[in-house]
């Protein structure tokens, strides 16, 4: 597979640095993705935060942003779940096992 050349801590440094992002939040404590091409199956991949791909209009976005093809695959990834999510993740986990008797 295809991706970006740096890894996201490395962009989000650098953006930082240029003052595209804000300086005192860290690259994890926001949602984040990342897009990816199959060069065999000539397929690319949207993997993003529940907090990005529930909202139609920032996915549109980031499509034309990157000039993606309308059939591409949409979906989650464990490693790209912003830290809300994965406190809402871990508090349903916590809910159900406090049911289980």
């Amino acid at each position: 597979c295809l991706t970006h050349r740096n890894s996201h801590i490395d962009f989000w440094t650098e953006q930082q640095r240029i003052g595209t992002l804000p300086q005192d939040i860290e690259y994890e404590e926001s949602p984040r993705g990342r897009v990816t091409y199959d060069t065999k199956l000539r397929t690319y991949y949207l993997l993003a935060d529940r907090c990005i791909l529930k909202d139609q209009t920032t996915v549109a976005r980031i499509m034309r942003a990157m000039h993606l093809p309308v059939n591409i695959i949409v979906d989650t990834d464990p490693h790209y779940i912003c830290p809300g999510c994965n406190r809402s993740e871990s508090q349903r986990e916590q809910d159900e096992a406090d049911w289980d008797f």
